[in-house]
């Protein structure tokens, strides 16, 4: 895969950059991401944006998970000056308990919204425009 093409595959994350604008991961199943692989997906929305401010769909594999301090660095906000917005998709109750606790205590600092299904998680972020 060239530098310049619109998508990546990296082990744990599938990035492409739709025709709408939006930049979609499809986050691996039965995965734990840490910090590490935030910032690998980072670099790549990075590259994909061309440094603009992204709106990123995130489908959220089967069975996958975030660590503490991954969920800690990413509400903290590193991404500020090149997300707008997230969305994810979310399939199970352990996923959306999280993320209720996610931005209910954690209150991160880039917007963030939770869906059932993918049609409506882009509608959410193409209103933000």
């Amino acid at each position: 895969m060239t530098k310049e093409s619109p998508e990546l595959e990296i082990s744990h994350s599938q990035l492409s950059l739709n025709s709408n604008g939006i930049i979609e991961i499809k986050c691996a199943a039965n995965f734990e991401y840490d910090v590490k692989h935030i910032n690998e997906n980072y670099a790549e929305i990075k590259r994909l944006s061309k440094s603009k401010k992204a709106l990123v769909l995130n489908l959220v594999g089967s069975h996958s998970g975030i660590t503490k301090e991954a969920r800690e660095y990413v509400a903290s906000g590193p991404h500020k000056d090149f997300i707008k917005a997230e969305a994810f998709v979310l399939h199970s109750v352990a996923h959306k308990i999280l993320a209720n606790f996610y931005n209910k205590i954690s209150k991160p600092i880039v917007q963030v919204g939770f869906f059932k299904n993918k049609a409506d998680a882009e509608k959410w972020l193409l209103s933000l425009e």
